[in-house]
């Protein structure tokens, strides 16, 4: 009598025990995750006796693409990418506004400067040029060849080259922002130090030139000025070098000169008692991140080196062809003269 046959089934990790199916002959599953079950059913006859052995069917259900591994993983990936766009949206946000913020504190930088400059040369710079011409005048009233008129003669010289260097300086205060090519502005600098015809002037340009950040080109340019400013006036040297190299991976300013060097404790202190240059060249290098070296000795001439990494210098950095590569290696060797090798723009002075 088949309509008195009672069944019971129950799925294996599924059902914590039997479901029995009453008036129908179908068992339904809803939300099976992926994975193996075994399907038992048993059935009873019209007495009440099971089979206890019953029947058993194997199912396997396949995940989904939502439901695997890799799904998650292209979760994790997008979400670590909408992370890191924005961490680079607010990366260069804050740069933006540090650059705005730089610009103006250059501006303001400037206008104190010429500010300074204009109130110093109306006022020290005058006062003292019209002190001289005063002892000129004097002076010319003493008989010639006379021991005085000698001592004075010397002081009132002493006075002129001192009014002339702090010409310079004041020159140096009112300059405004630095050219867009460095290269250019120091060549014509080291020029004008070269008219004397005192000593031989040489300028190696290497690598694709491309403009500097702007508180970096004043800053670099500042300490060329006083590298070529001491190489020209106190080292005595024949012949001065100066090299810019404009790497794929860093700006390098070198200045290399055959004059008499540094003393050996200046060389050891890093400065000379009442002079400042070599401090404020360190400073302004260790301002912009820029690494410093300066090899010299006594009677070997000085060599000095400027290095700052691509990000920190160029307003781009991008990967650049690099025409010629520089060695750190370079600097020992102050006294060698310059191999003729291959550069992208070289000029020379000659003494005259």
């Amino acid at each position: 009598m088949p309509e008195r046959v009672r069944l019971r089934y129950r799925l294996e990790g599924v059902d914590h025990g039997w479901q029995e199916a009453v008036g129908r002959r179908e068992a339904f599953y809803t939300n099976l995750a992926p994975g193996t079950y075994r399907f038992h059913v048993t059935a009873a006859n019209e007495d009440g006796l099971w089979n206890d052995a019953g029947a058993v069917l194997d199912l396997h259900i396949p995940p989904t693409f939502v439901q695997t591994p890799w799904f998650i993983v292209l979760l994790v990936l997008a979400a670590g990418a909408l992370l890191f766009g924005a961490y680079v949206l607010r990366m260069r946000h804050v740069t933006r506004r540090l650059a705005e913020r730089l610009q103006e504190r250059m501006h303001e930088r400037l206008a104190e400067r010429s500010r300074i400059a204009r109130s110093l040369h109306d006022t020290l710079l005058q006062a003292v040029q019209g002190l001289i011409m005063s002892f000129h005048a004097h002076v010319r009233q003493l008989p010639a060849g006379s021991r005085e008129r000698a001592r004075l003669d010397l002081a009132l010289d002493r006075a002129d080259r001192l009014l002339a260097e702090g010409r310079d300086q004041i020159m140096d205060l009112r300059a405004s922002a630095p050219p867009a090519d460095l290269a250019e502005a120091l060549r014509e600098f080291a020029d004008g130090l070269a008219e004397p015809g005192t000593h031989a002037f040489e300028m190696v340009v290497t690598g694709t030139r491309q403009p500097l950040q702007a508180h970096v080109s004043e800053e670099i340019q500042a300490i060329a000025r006083e590298a070529l400013c001491n190489a020209a006036r106190y080292a005595q040297a024949g012949h001065i070098v100066l090299e810019v190299d404009y790497g794929a991976a860093a700006f390098t300013l070198r200045v290399r000169d055959d004059g008499r060097g540094l003393d050996a404790a200046v060389a050891q202190a890093g400065s000379r008692p009442g002079h400042w240059g070599l401090v404020g060249m360190r400073e302004r290098a260790a301002g912009i991140g820029a690494s410093l070296r300066m090899a010299s000795g006594p009677g070997q001439g000085t060599a000095l080196e400027v290095t700052l990494a691509a990000a920190l210098a160029y307003e781009v950095a991008e990967p650049r062809q690099h025409t010629k590569s520089g060695t750190a290696s370079d600097i020992t060797d102050s006294t060698a003269g310059r191999e003729s090798g291959t550069a992208s723009d070289s000029t020379s002075r000659g003494s005259r």
